[in-house]
């Protein structure tokens, strides 16, 4: 990507065109993604900073725009919350942020009648889990799974959930520790994981 922006930027006198900001935008995304994977908020914020500072409307699709929003927002919201039994009204305000983008991404799809993908499917359900909304959150993780599709952070996510819904609620039964190991199992044995 550094390389394809090396190029680019060498070819583009006129800064308002719109290969320029999609790969302004690009390098934003890698910036939140290189956050996320290796715990670097610094990382994370300059990659919103970028997303929030400019205008995107002429290269992405508005629900793209949002969802990548989302994602950004998401990253450094999640990374702060490490302690799940440990959380503050801020950060369930901010989370609400992200479901809002998130949201706002899904209508848009949905008013011009594409599939939602799976992914965000995925990333929803992850949003309302650290939200401790937790039977909407298992129902978008079923939805995932029942697809058959490998995307290991639905099985994750789901065993984290019904883990953590199972210390809030002090409620053990023996089908949901095999349920939540069934999860982990699922992730450990994909291509993806």
């Amino acid at each position: 990507l550094c390389l394809y922006l090396k190029e680019l930027l060498e070819k583009v006198h006129d800064l308002s065109d719109p290969s320029f900001s999609y790969a302004f935008f690009r390098l934003a995304g890698l910036f939140v993604d290189l956050g996320n994977r290796d715990s670097n908020l610094e990382s994370s914020q300059i990659g919103l900073e970028i997303m929030e500072s400019n205008s995107f409307e002429h290269c992405l699709t508005r629900d793209s725009y949002y969802y990548c929003l989302a994602s950004a927002k998401g990253n450094l919201t999640q990374s702060d919350s490490n302690n799940y039994c440990k959380t503050d009204v801020s950060k369930i305000e901010r989370f609400s942020e992200v479901g809002s983008l998130l949201l706002k991404a899904t209508m848009i799809r949905r008013k011009n009648k594409d599939v939602l993908s799976p992914q965000v499917m995925v990333n929803m359900g992850i949003n309302l889990y650290l939200q401790y909304r937790f039977s909407e959150a298992l129902s978008l993780f079923d939805k995932v799974n029942c697809m058959g599709l490998d995307i290991p952070e639905s099985w994750v996510n789901r065993s984290e959930c019904l883990s953590l819904l199972n210390q809030i609620t002090e409620v053990f039964s023996i089908q949901q520790y095999k349920e939540v190991a069934q999860g982990y199992y699922h992730a450990s044995v994909s291509s993806e994981f």
